[in-house]
């Protein structure tokens, strides 16, 4: 039953061991304190640490990926930290009742990497085939190697960031709530209220807000099928890389890239492709998300 939507699912068990349980009200509260500590104490971090890691001047791929590797560790370590601290002086349970136990982790994570590629391609390759899509070489043909290594320390980074935000929303938000009042209740609170996280993104646009909210709920059943977060960490990070390093395309507003396999360059109407808030705020994701959704609901409900 770990896997199920019921009471019995292994996230909302952990939810339920602390000696206090917080209200829906308490866990939104905390969670959007968490957030506006990171993104206040992240930026004041960032400006501080990039100057004295890479100096003024640095270019490339590998100050780039080491530019990335420092965005994310000030904009995201605080979550975790703040999260640690919450559950060990007030619910009284440890980070690891969030989703990060001993059960299988490299299974899950690698069964999450697998489909966050899978998934990602799909979209890429819906975006590929529209008439006026255009593509040019990405970086290893113009850097070689060195392209590579700055990839691979932005992948450390972009793990940071995404495992950040399921810590926040699937392993704090959705079994907080979902303990208390139900799973699918805490599928649409976490799911509604990562897609609104949002919105204070460059270019962001309703139907990127809304593709947001079926992201967190494909990752919301993810990880209750799997009742961990190992799967959807991994899948998230995998999903992030590989659209925005690897093939060159916006990542949620953020500025596109040269891509280090290819630079993908959608054309078509913004409603499909996104436009300036990347394949997030398209009808391409649209699809492939609602695809995910019903593959792993079903998966769910055969857990029952």
């Amino acid at each position: 039953m770990s896997g199920s939507l019921t009471r019995h699912n292994r996230l909302l068990v952990l939810a339920r061991e602390g000696r206090r349980q917080p209200s829906a009200i308490t866990a939104i509260v905390v969670a959007f304190v968490t957030l506006a500590v990171s993104l206040i104490g992240g930026q004041i971090l960032r400006r501080a640490l990039i100057p004295l890691v890479l100096g003024a001047s640095a270019e490339g791929p590998l100050a780039e990926g080491v530019r990335d590797l420092v965005t994310f560790a000030c904009g995201f370590v605080p979550i975790y930290l703040c999260l640690w601290a919450w559950l060990a002086l007030w619910c009284k349970r440890p980070f690891s009742s969030l989703g990060f136990e001993d059960r299988h982790p490299l299974r899950h994570a690698l069964a999450g990497t697998s489909f966050g590629i899978v998934m990602m391609s799909l979209v890429a390759g819906g975006l590929a085939v529209l008439p006026r899509t255009t593509s040019t070489q990405g970086g290893l043909f113009t850097y070689g190697i060195v392209a590579g290594g700055g990839a691979l320390l932005t992948l450390g980074g972009t793990i940071i960031q995404s495992s950040g935000e399921e810590v926040l929303f699937r392993g704090w938000l959705l079994p907080t709530i979902g303990a208390r009042y139900g799973a699918w209740v805490g599928i649409v609170v976490s799911s509604l209220l990562f897609g609104g996280a949002h919105a204070i993104n460059p270019n962001a646009t309703l139907l990127g807000l809304f593709n947001l909210s079926l992201f967190g709920a494909f990752l919301a059943l993810l990880a209750l099928a799997e009742g961990g977060l190992w799967a959807a960490c991994a899948w998230h990070a995998m999903w992030n890389w590989t659209d925005n390093t690897l093939l060159g395309l916006p990542d949620s507003g953020g500025p596109s890239r040269i891509g280090v396999l290819v630079s993908i360059h959608p054309g078509g109407h913004r409603l499909v492709t996104g436009g300036a808030f990347g394949p997030d705020g398209g009808l391409v994701e649209t699809a492939v998300l609602l695809i995910g959704i019903a593959v792993t609901a079903w998966r769910v409900s055969r857990a029952r």
